[in-house]
């Protein structure tokens, strides 16, 4: 109900409020222009303050809005709640967008007028630094010159453009983000603003990076020990009758070595697929975890003759694994500790057990990693970039073997600096007899 006590003023002193005659004020009131509310069986009309005060903050035409309105029965009260649930929709849409999304206004020559604060966070720059700018501030220069004139000639002529975008935050730090930009027009349909919304793809964009990193790795390092393989297979069926044994004895163990590298590269790709499809299987049973590291041990040494792995402590704990997806992790500690170690030769294996877990590392005196790389490492497709020029691998080695430690209930982690070795660790669950 209409608050009837409220509306005290009658249209007299609604025309001297308002400096108009009292036919315009009838004549508008009538039309829908003034708010107001017809009392009594005479029809006197009665305005609040806030209904004359609308008036004068109104930027419409009165008697065009008339004119416009003429045929329409007018219900001010009906319109206001329609309005009052428009800016509300309005309000929520905007939210929700907010919360999301990265939004930028500009003009129609790319100035910034407005951004939320999404936008603030990811470019690292305020918004004092923004507005009044154009979005050159955050050009990474990735994009060639093409390509930015087709952005600018799609939503010039009034269409949207959809795209992906690679941009430089303050610290100089790249991302990459999935662009909507949307042209707002007049009424003679040119752009007089734009309205950009972008969504943050940079974890996508790298792992796809990695993807294609990946490819082409994979396929030099799977091609490197088939060439080989196939070249000393050539020299000893070559050599077969007339070398000596121990010359054709040094051709299979070649042959041999490369066949267990390949062996190993595939095996790893197949962990992945599994891994990716949960459907990784574990055989699990009662083992001592001190037969799992000595039969690791006797595996991984004859690959090397520079070093010598020396474990530390034998203590004999009981563990519920799978005995032959642990040891795969172990030897990937053991080959990557030899590996990464080209000029040390010592490599340890140690053994702790507390009440509730059994902790086994592999230490080698080697070339280290940089702290800000501990947890990359651990990463699909990872490799560190000032290495992987001068040692082979795939980055997939430490992926599947964090995988397999935590599908056992257990954790892997590094200890490492840059030049003065590595620690690598996981822990497994003692088994515990009921």
């Amino acid at each position: 109900m209409e608050n009837l006590t409220s509306r005290k003023m009658g249209v007299k002193a609604a025309s001297e409020y308002l400096g108009v005659s009292t036919s315009t004020v009838r004549r508008w009131a009538q039309g829908g222009y003034l708010p107001g509310i017809k009392i009594g069986h005479r029809g006197v009309w009665k305005f609040t303050e806030n209904d004359l005060n609308t008036v004068i903050k109104n930027p419409l035409d009165p008697e065009e809005f008339i004119h416009n309105h003429k045929d329409v029965p007018y219900n001010w009260a009906s319109t206001k709640k329609t309005y009052e649930q428009i800016v509300k929709e309005l309000s929520d849409i905007k939210y929700a967008v907010d919360q999301s999304s990265i939004v930028a206004v500009t003009d129609k020559d790319g100035i910034i007028l407005h951004v939320n604060q999404k936008f603030t966070e990811i470019s690292k720059y305020s918004r004092e630094e923004l507005i009044g700018k154009t979005h050159r501030v955050i050009n990474s220069k990735y994009h060639s010159k093409v390509f930015m004139k087709d952005l600018w000639d799609t939503i010039l002529s009034g269409k949207v453009w959809h795209g992906e975008l690679k941009n430089k935050d303050k610290e100089g730090n790249f991302y990459w983000v999935a662009t909507t930009i949307t042209p707002f027009l007049d009424e003679k349909g040119r752009p007089f603003q734009f309205i950009a919304i972008r969504n943050d793809i940079t974890e996508r964009k790298m792992i796809e990076e990695r993807k294609d990193e990946f490819i082409s790795v994979a396929s030099h390092e799977l091609k490197t020990p088939l060439t080989s393989l196939k070249l000393n297979l050539q020299l000893l069926e070559r050599e077969l009758k007339k070398a000596p044994a121990q010359k054709r004895d040094a051709y299979l163990n070649k042959a041999l070595t490369y066949t267990n590298r390949l062996s190993r590269l595939i095996g790893d790709l197949l962990d992945i697929s599994k891994i990716q499809s949960g459907i990784v299987e574990y055989e699990m049973g009662v083992v001592d975890i001190d037969s799992i590291i000595k039969s690791s041990i006797y595996s991984v040494q004859p690959t090397s003759e520079k070093h010598k792995i020396v474990q530390k402590s034998s203590p004999h704990v009981k563990v519920k694994v799978d005995k032959q997806r642990i040891e795969q992790v172990l030897n990937n500690m053991l080959t990557n500790a030899i590996k990464y170690s080209p000029k040390s030769k010592d490599i340890i294996v140690d053994v702790v057990k507390d009440s509730d877990y059994v902790t086994i590392s592999v230490k080698d005196f080697g070339i280290g990693i940089d702290k800000n790389m501990h947890n990359k490492i651990f990463e699909k497709y990872y490799r560190v970039k000032e290495v992987e020029n001068s040692f082979s691998g795939l980055g997939v080695g430490l992926y599947v073997s964090h995988e397999i430690i935590k599908n056992h209930g257990g954790t892997m982690w590094v200890e490492s600096a840059k030049g003065k070795g590595s620690t690598f660790y996981f822990n497994l669950p003692i088994h515990k007899s009921k």
